[in-house]
């Protein structure tokens, strides 16, 4: 048992102990470290409710008896991609592999070595995009070789941008007018992923921003990316209150730049 205790605490991944009752038996320092809970806490607790996210409680529950039953455990002894909990609430992919151990008593108890996969995860996603942003490269591309309208043109951009940044309704404002008498308006080119945000069109096609007013007159004033992670609390936001009627809670506005000079915002 001692030579065991070594072992789970050198390894570099958690490793967890769970009794035939579902409570926790093990827990190393990675897995301390990966979850948030020290040893003291972990030991004894229900693991279900540790760190098993709750869309997965019953389908653990209902593996754990099977087993119990009948000795049979479709999961065991293999890699399993899953996501846990930390301590904190937050959900994480994990990968992990669970190993059942039967002992001479006829009791049994399982262990399961699992590592974080939240980078590999992250690095995914950016290859992914990376790749889906070449496709759209591309696809506007063969849209120029093809000389569609300009309107047409923009407007499959638009849904480009839209679906590679999972927007859920974007627009795209021009710069009319010269020099001093410049003014964002709504071009009337929109994307949206929904019917429900239609009511965001009618009350922007209303709205012209100066350089710096608005989401859009900030990106138009300073040539590059704004963001507002609350819409809903923030009173300068002009559309707020619509905003918050259809559940749109965040924006972004990104100026257009072309020859040093910004013209238009998305």
């Amino acid at each position: 048992m001692e030579n065991l205790e070594l072992l789970l605490s050198r390894a570099l991944d958690a490793v967890i102990g769970m009794s035939s009752e579902g409570r926790v038996t093990a827990w190393n320092g990675a897995a301390e470290e990966l979850f948030g809970w020290s040893k003291e806490e972990a030991l004894c607790a229900v693991l279900g409710e540790l760190i098993v996210p709750a869309q997965h409680r019953e389908h653990h529950a209902r593996g754990l008896e099977h087993y119990n039953r009948t000795g049979e455990g479709p999961v065991l002894e293999r890699r399993i991609k899953i996501t846990a909990l930390h301590r904190t609430g937050v959900e994480f992919p994990v990968e992990l592999s669970i190993f059942a151990i039967n002992h001479s008593d006829q009791q049994h108890s399982f262990y399961a070595f699992v590592r974080d996969r939240s980078i590999e995860e992250a690095a995914h996603r950016e290859q992914e995009l990376r790749a889906r942003e070449a496709t759209a490269v591309m696809n506007m591309g063969q849209k120029l070789i093809e000389d569609v309208p300009l309107d047409d043109f923009i407007q499959f951009c638009l849904d480009e941008v839209c679906d590679i940044a999972s927007m859920d309704a974007g627009h795209l404002y021009v710069v009319r007018g010269e020099g001093r008498a410049q003014i964002l308006e709504p071009s009337g080119i929109w994307c949206l992923r929904d019917e429900r945000y239609r009511p965001v069109v009618e009350v922007t096609s209303r709205l012209q921003f100066k350089p710096g007013q608005g989401l859009p007159g900030r990106a138009w004033q300073s040539g590059g990316l704004e963001a507002l992670e609350n819409l809903i609390d923030d009173c300068k936001f002009l559309r707020r209150e619509i905003f918050t009627e259809v559940g749109l809670t965040r924006g972004v506005a990104l100026a257009v730049p072309h020859g040093g000079n910004v013209h238009a915002v998305l």
